[in-house]
């Protein structure tokens, strides 16, 4: 790579054309802080988790998901600040993000979900035998890009927030499910992810029509299965 940016140069100065500097935009960084504290948690969560999984406490994802909800509603509070009381709404990343009122309460709603979320799940996924990151993973990834879509200040940006939020979802359906039925419904959720991600596809630019076959075949080949072995677990239990 550096030897054929080097050569590139040489020619440029052979021809005698100038190189012109490209031109990126200034960042300010305080603007994305609550953003990237979401997605940096669930990042930073789902590392050590898997690193260092047999050395953590009981409850470390729950707390671990509230400090990073607590960090970004911090971060929203010198927003908050500068918008009520300074300069008044502002852009940054080029105009890509807009920082105004209504932009900082929606982020300081989305964290606050993400802390109450997390404590009240906490003991719920540990009676019910499914403590682990991947729920607090995907949570705070998908807040994070529900942070993005409220500062959205283009249609761009927005559908990037809309992707990371949608797809976190997709892997909801597809995670782990708890009591009898567990065993039926799993391969049947998947297919529910598969179908969500190819409707997500199809918003991407791929061929509607396409995709829309591939969701009703999905959903057509899983109906009947599912509502017999549905009915036969229900005579196994009887319900």
């Amino acid at each position: 790579m550096t030897a054929t940016f080097a050569s590139l140069v040489t020619l440029a100065q052979a021809s005698g054309s100038e190189l012109t500097e490209i031109a990126t935009p200034t960042i300010d960084w305080s603007a994305l802080w609550p953003g990237i504290c979401l997605a940096l948690g669930g990042i930073l969560l789902l590392t050590i988790a898997s690193l260092a999984k047999r050395w953590l406490f009981e409850g470390f994802y729950a707390l671990f998901a509230v400090a990073a909800g607590l960090a970004a509603i911090a971060t929203s509070i010198p927003l908050w600040h500068e918008v009520q009381t300074g300069d008044g709404p502002f852009s940054a990343v080029a105009q890509a993000i807009g920082v105004d009122g209504f932009s900082v309460y929606l982020t300081v709603v989305i964290a606050s979900a993400v802390v109450l979320t997390a404590l009240l799940a906490d003991g719920y996924l540990r009676r019910e035998g499914m403590d682990g990151p991947e729920f607090y993973v995907l949570m705070l990834l998908s807040a994070s890009g529900g942070v993005v879509m409220a500062s959205a200040n283009d249609l761009i940006v927005m559908f990037l927030g809309l992707e990371v939020l949608s797809i976190s979802v997709y892997a909801f359906d597809t995670n782990k499910l708890m009591g009898d039925t567990a065993g039926v419904i799993r391969r049947y959720a998947n297919a529910a992810g598969i179908a969500g991600a190819t409707y997500s596809a199809a918003e991407s630019g791929a061929p509607l029509f396409l995709a829309e076959f591939k969701v009703r075949l999905l959903a057509g080949a899983s109906r009947d299965d599912l509502e017999r072995d549905l009915t036969a677990l229900a005579d196994e239990r009887g319900w």
